[in-house]
């Protein structure tokens, strides 16, 4: 069940990214919702279904934005490896430690980017709406991944409790 709805969140969140928030001023503040629930999956999903919606995630992103293809399912991939290797060896399971993570991660994907697209031939120019467009994405992004990591969490805690109370009285 889980998979499913992290599947459902990813693509409203790129409708919703790639629709509202192309806006004049609301396009400095857009999540990167795929990055969002990648990481989410990094820490709960097991290795080869976390990896297949990571790197279809990321491809769909490809699809969606202008960037080089390859990229976000690249980018994707990497950060499902790491997120799913440091939570299960250096065990990232606690709230704080989970934080610093996605704030890693929403922070470095600005100028990770920017580092590919110069080495791929791509003029860019550094410029101080540049700027404010990374630091609002890495915000946005922020936020909606802790948003994300709150909901999914009770709503796991709730399908829990079904199960639970499904062994508990079976029907006939």
């Amino acid at each position: 069940m889980i998979y499913t709805l992290l599947v459902v969140v990813a693509f409203l969140g790129l409708v919703v990214q790639h629709t509202l928030f192309t806006g004049y001023f609301l396009q400095y503040f857009r999540p990167d919702c795929v990055l969002g629930v990648t990481l989410f999956s990094g820490f709960h999903l097991s290795r080869f279904p976390g990896l297949l919606l990571s790197f279809s995630l990321g491809y769909v992103a490809d699809v969606l934005s202008g960037t080089p293809d390859g990229w976000n399912a690249f980018f994707m991939t990497l950060v499902f490896f790491l997120t799913h290797g440091l939570g299960s060896q250096i065990f990232l399971k606690g709230i704080w430690t989970r934080m610093v993570t996605v704030i890693l991660f929403a922070t470095l994907k600005g100028p990770c980017s920017l580092m590919v697209l110069k080495a791929a031939g791509y003029h860019v120019s550094l410029s101080l709406t540049l700027l404010f467009h990374w630091l609002g994405e890495a915000l946005a992004t922020v936020l909606f991944t802790l948003l994300l990591f709150y909901v999914m969490y009770h709503i796991q805690r709730m399908d829990l409790s079904f199960s639970v109370g499904r062994e508990k009285h079976p029907h006939p």
